[in-house]
């Protein structure tokens, strides 16, 4: 409050049409289905990077996902098994269990950190207990989040990523991320754990 002004959709999710919303993501499926009805035909996505996230069975229904998924003409999964959105991907990387990979924590990667009543909050993360089933094919790059990171540095936009993990994480200045540098991801993982438990 107060609300926004609705106007014609600039957003693929047609965030615009909600002025009390603080998010509208779920609407992305009819903004992509059917562009021509919401006057967001300038705004289609052409590439999709989906991980770890089958929304082919959990999204608006079978028949309505499919009809989103084959309007994109460019899909990259990330995946631990080839399940329904997988499928229609153009190409899969393999993707760690979390029993084969190193995360600090949920809130590291946009969940939650659970709060028992007391402070500070329950902190947990995992690291590799067993091994993938497979050889790492590249240069070790085998966590989602080493794989994410390489494709940002790859496309250009890396300096993009070191600003966001900054704000996100509250970094303060001795472990804040340089713009035109590049950080390995236990780099990062080593900064977050420092800047967030000392």
């Amino acid at each position: 409050y107060p609300p926004r002004t609705v106007t014609p959709p600039e957003s693929i999710d047609l965030f615009e049409l909600f002025p009390v919303a603080c998010y509208s993501r779920p609407f992305a499926v009819m903004g992509i289905k059917e562009p021509e009805k919401y006057g967001n035909t300038s705004i289609q996505p052409t590439v999709l990077l989906q991980r770890r996230a089958n929304m082919a069975y959990t999204g608006g229904g079978k028949e309505v996902m499919t009809d989103v998924l084959r309007k994109i003409p460019f899909i990259v999964s990330l995946a631990t098994e080839i399940e329904e959105t997988a499928e229609f991907a153009d190409v899969i990387i393999p993707s760690l269990h979390y029993l084969e990979e190193m995360k600090p924590a949920a809130s590291f990667t946009g969940g939650f950190i659970y709060h028992t009543g007391s402070q500070p909050g329950v902190f947990f993360g995992s690291k590799p207990v067993v091994s993938p089933p497979f050889e790492t094919p590249w240069d070790g790059l085998i966590n989602d989040g080493q794989i994410l990171l390489e494709l940002a540095r790859r496309v250009g936009f890396l300096d993009d990523v070191y600003a966001a993990c900054n704000m996100q994480w509250n970094l303060p200045p001795e472990y804040s991320l340089d713009p035109g540098q590049e950080y390995t991801y236990q780099e990062l993982v080593d900064r977050y754990l420092k800047a967030s438990h000392g």
